[in-house]
């Protein structure tokens, strides 16, 4: 890799180094300097000024009996901590004057400035004060000649001759030699410098408080072009932004907008917003009037008020001070609003105040203004004076490849990474999570170190990433936060972070907060937060800021959560900081296996979340909080739970694989993988039960009547118990797919009423149809999350395309907003009905319809904005579908629409077929059927009479819904009814198929003697 310079663009400590003459005795000079720099100070400017000449090195002398040392090198005789400033600098601005060039020290800074600018991208900016450039450029060769001279007194006559007939030829001659090295570099800095484009300070006025403030203005204008002039190919995928960007603004019209451009911290704001003022916008912003850029951070109201109108106001206004923030808002009302096209960008605006203290209304500003306003924090625009006047935009992380590429550029300038070194790269890039400025940060600490430092850097990549990002950008927007916030956001950090909205909003209820929906909505509008198609999620350096301001308390008696093994067991054993504990949360593999102390929890009174595994304890638990929301423990190692455990706020709890018999009075029970044969008759009594898991309960044998709360229950096995033992006075549960967890709704009509994402009821076994199924949801693709996409199954009666539908439904219909299953299973005379059906499970309300057309406004005007899971099964006419779900633009971006039916060409009628993914069901290939009937026709008994059910699969043709119908039909009778059954089946075949067909439309059980 290639050497890299002492400094980096990433890593500057200052704005600016300003370099001027420190022996100039002119009084005006010096208080232009110092008025320069408090101004610049003061609008938000960070720079390095020297004025005591304790910072050069003692020995800065002429040694006449030395000439050689004096000048065998410029750094030698400048300090350390001028060295470090100017390499800590963006740009050096070199204010000039007639004795800066007879100044030693000077020069000597100058040709260090000029050495750095050629040798990194640090920017220069001359400022002349009081004369022109050929004035200094001659008389720094006036200076040099004469050291020159002093130096090679002893040298030959002929190196004088040929110094005073060519001041260039004399030095290149004598850049051969060590001694005179610096006098040729000083020259040729000189040269270079004088030939820079600057500022002119004229003699008329130039120490009146106009002329600097003036001076400063052009100076940041010019500071902001040399910083993106530094930045130019880093800028990735800044042209579609700007594009955007320009139709926000729309300069051609004589209106007065806010520009809201919000984001996390570090992802790009203000480099957008600089492009936008001081680059790419030159054309447009020339018809502007007068421009300010804003730095916020750091500073008062009154200093950024006073800025604004220094920069902005009329040179009367320049003398007025600003008294208080009130002040400032009277005068930038009165003097800004006859400005015609002005340009503010406030920059880092985190609360409602400074907005409304800087530009408060659009009023306030004349026609054709634009006001951009950089945030983290969303809500201000809110604020009744800015609510639907500031056109917001969202910057996005920049995509891996732009990732990739900003962060080689900065780690390796012109140079290709090696192949080794792009896997680190990536490694690095996805552990930031693309954020650019912890690229840029991360990347310039790297820059110029071999593979070793790198390797040492994703090591220890958690402090890295804790000392150059969360205290510097991230942190800032938690510790705007509220104390109930703040907590928020830690739970979710901590706990909760992937988890469904809804679901996490009760868990935060049980916790006592006052109001979490506020909340998490406040968290979304700081950046800290993200919903996503209904699942919180948080960006990775955020969720890591957020585990590590948890962590930094450890060992302070007041860390509160965990979620590592090592801090819980040493907190279970040190036995002395457990009070503070309000959430464990372990996920440990098997290897992981923990062993804690049981008495430990008697000190966790204040215990709400409570979600381990492979976790055992040393004795049996007499204590668990009553404060506890959530407890999840597979294989809970005990039959009962303390008898003491009695929480009012419990609504979750998860202990399958345990042997516990006592229960409590939540909403969800998960008892899945348990042994027990038989469940307790005091379930009846969970009166809030609405959840239920029975999934592999292999012994299980009698399930006792369940409470009427009950919506769902999962469990395959439970099925039959269930259906025999509830009656028809009872719901009716089901169970769930494959053993999975994913629970399918019961037929109560009370739950119907409340929650229409799970409506389905189905009995149906998956053997032989797994792999359909798989095909279904890849041709749905809920990874295309901004298109809308409708799924057509097709096949012939009976062949399992409801059975296909129902399922796939069940397994992705949590991923939206709301879902329906509407059965088309008889033409009806109407489809109002089924309008009516479909709107009022996906709006969770009643809605009126006058007719079929008005019933297709309403679904066209409901769905726009609305992700949806919608299935229509028995399709046989173009105008269901045309009438029900129209067309993909009805719907929101991410949207499902499925479609069953027997007859393809329904398909190939509607206008935008080419949008349909088609899927043909197939028929089960032969083991899949037998497997299918015997399933149906001896449950989970020994399977006999094999001849038989191999000639009825065949004379069946692997018909799902015939193996099914005809095995149900089966179970537990005589051989006498199965022969009778196959010779029934010889005489009637058609009309067999004939019936199928039928019971498809009316949904009923054909008996034997239909068929």
């Amino acid at each position: 890799m290639a050497a890299g310079s002492s400094s980096h663009p990433s890593q500057m400590a200052f704005d600016v180094f300003l370099s001027f003459n420190r022996d100039e005795e002119d009084d005006g000079y010096r208080r232009f300097i110092k008025c320069l720099y408090e101004t610049l100070s003061e609008w938000g400017i960070k720079m390095f000024m020297d004025d005591d000449k304790k910072m050069f090195m003692d020995d800065i002398k002429m040694l006449k009996d030395d000439g050689k040392k004096m000048f065998m090198d410029d750094e030698v005789n400048l300090s350390d901590d001028i060295v470090k400033a100017i390499e800590g600098s963006i740009t050096s601005i070199v204010v000039l004057t007639k004795g800066y060039a007879s100044s030693k020290w000077c020069l000597r800074e100058l040709v260090k400035i000029i050495d750095q600018k050629n040798k990194t991208k640090h920017q220069v900016l001359p400022l002349f004060y009081r004369h022109l450039v050929h004035h200094v450029y001659h008389q720094s060769q006036d200076v040099v000649r004469h050291q020159s001279q002093d130096v090679v007194q002893h040298q030959s006559q002929d190196v004088v001759r040929r110094q005073s007939q060519d001041v260039r030829k004399f030095f290149r001659s004598m850049a051969e030699k060590d001694y005179s090295e610096v006098n040729y570099r000083t020259s040729l800095a000189m040269s270079e410098f004088c030939r820079l484009p600057g500022i002119y300070i004229s003699r008329k006025n130039s120490n009146t408080m106009f002329q600097i403030k003036s001076t400063a203005k052009q100076i940041i204008d010019r500071l902001l072009s040399l910083k993106l002039e530094a930045k130019e190919g880093n800028l990735f995928e800044m042209p579609l932004r700007l594009r955007t960007m320009e139709m926000l603004l729309g300069l051609g019209s004589n209106d007065i907008r806010f520009i809201g451009i919000v984001g996390m911290s570090g992802i790009g704001k203000t480099t957008l917003a600089e492009v936008i003022y001081a680059h790419s916008f030159k054309s447009l912003i020339s018809d502007l009037g007068k421009r300010c850029f804003l730095h916020s951070r750091g500073r008062s109201i009154v200093s950024l008020q006073q800025q604004l109108l220094d920069q902005l106001a009329s040179s009367k206004m320049i003398d007025i001070q600003i008294l208080d923030e009130n002040h400032g808002v009277r005068l930038i009302k009165q003097h800004l609003r006859f400005l015609k096209k002005v340009l503010i960008v406030l920059d880092g605006i985190s609360e409602t105040s400074q907005l409304e203290m800087l530009a408060g209304s659009p009023d306030w500003f004349g026609k054709g203004s634009r006001i951009i306003i950089t945030t983290t924090n969303k809500d201000i625009f809110r604020h009744p004076n800015f609510k639907d006047k500031v056109q917001e935009y969202n910057v996005e992380l920049p995509s891996h490849e732009a990732a990739f590429s900003l962060f080689c550029k900065l780690a390796f300038g012109d140079y290709p990474p090696s192949e080794d070194m792009k896997d680190l790269c990536n490694e690095i890039i996805e552990k930031v999570g693309r954020l650019p400025l912890a690229l840029e940060k991360i990347a310039s600490s790297l820059y110029g170190h071999d593979m070793n430092i790198w390797e040492d850097t994703l090591k220890n990549f958690h402090k890295v990433v804790y000392d150059n990002i969360f205290s510097d950008i991230l942190k800032s927007s938690y510790e705007g936060l509220e104390a109930e916030s703040q907590q928020i956001f830690l739970d979710l950090a901590c706990f909760l972070n992937g988890e469904k909205v809804d679901r996490v909003i009760e868990i935060l209820q049980g916790f006592g907060y006052s109001s979490p929906q506020t909340n998490l909505q406040l968290l979304v509008d700081r950046c800290l937060i993200d919903i996503l198609d209904g699942h919180i999620q948080m960006h990775i350096l955020i969720l890591c800021m957020g585990k590590e301001i948890v962590r930094r308390k450890l060992g302070t008696c007041q860390q509160t959560r965990i979620w590592l093994r090592d801090d819980a067991r040493r907190l279970f054993h040190e036995n002395n900081e457990l009070k503070y504990i309000c959430g464990i949360v372990m996920d440990l593999e098997e290897e992981e296996e923990l062993v804690l102390k049981a008495k430990a929890f008697a000190g966790m009174s204040e215990l709400k979340i409570l979600r381990i595994n492979n976790v055992q304890l040393s004795e049996d638990i007499e204590f668990l909080s009553n404060k506890l929301t959530l407890l999840n423990w597979p294989g809970y190692p005990s039959k009962y739970l303390p008898s003491t455990f009695q929480p009012p706020s419990l609504i979750e709890l998860h202990l399958p694989g345990s042997n516990v018999e006592r229960l409590w009075n939540g909403t969800q029970l998960d008892l899945g993988s348990n042994h027990f044969e038989r469940l307790s008759e005091s379930i009846e009594q969970l009166i809030n039960l609405k959840v239920l898991y029975l999934n592999d309960c292999h012994k299980l044998k009698q399930v006792p009547k369940l409470p009427q709360s009950i919506r769902y229950v999962g469990g395959e096995k439970s099925l039959g118990m269930l259906t025999t033992s509830q009656g028809t006075g009872s719901p009716a549960c089901t169970m769930s797919p494959s053993s999975s967890n994913a629970p399918l709704l019961t037929n109560n009509d009370n739950f119907q009423k409340t929650d229409h994402k799970l409506i389905l009821s189905h009995k149906t076994s998956l053997v032989g149809m797994e792999n359909q199924v798989e095909k279904v949801c890849n041709l749905l693709d809920l990874k295309r999350s901004k298109d809308t996409l409708f799924v057509g199954i097709f096949g012939s009666s009976g062949i399992g395309k409801t059975t296909i539908a129902e399922v796939v439904y069940n397994t992705i219909v949590d991923q939206f907003q709301s879902g329906c299953f509407l059965y088309l299973s008889s033409k009806p005379n109407s489809l109002v009905p089924l309008q009516h059906q479909m709107l009022s499970h996906l709006l969770s309300k009643e809605s009126k319809i006058w007719d079929e057309d008005h019933g297709a406004q309403l679904v066209k005007h409901h769905m726009s904005n609305r992700k949806v899971l919608i299935v229509l099964d028995g399709v046989d006419e173009r105008n269901q579908i045309e009438k029900l779900v129209g067309s993909p633009n009805w719907f929101a971006p991410g949207s499902r629409v499925i479609i069953t039916a027997r007859n393809r060409d329904v398909l190939h009628q509607l206008d935008y077929r080419d949008q349909v993914q088609e899927y043909k069901v197939e028929l089960l290939s032969p083991e899949s059927a037998y497997s299918l009937f015997c399933k149906n026709a001896f449950g989970d008994g020994p399977y006999d009479k094999n001849d038989l059910c191999s000639e009825i699969v065949e004379k069946v043709g692997r018909l799902p819904l015939a193996l099914r119908t005809i095995g149900s039909y089966l179970h537990n009778k005589e051989l006498e009814v199965w022969n009778e059954t196959l010779k029934r089946l010889d005489e009637v075949e058609q009309n067999f198929f004939d019936t199928i067909s039928q019971r498809t439309q009316k949904k009923t059980t054909p008996t034997l003697g239909q068929i």
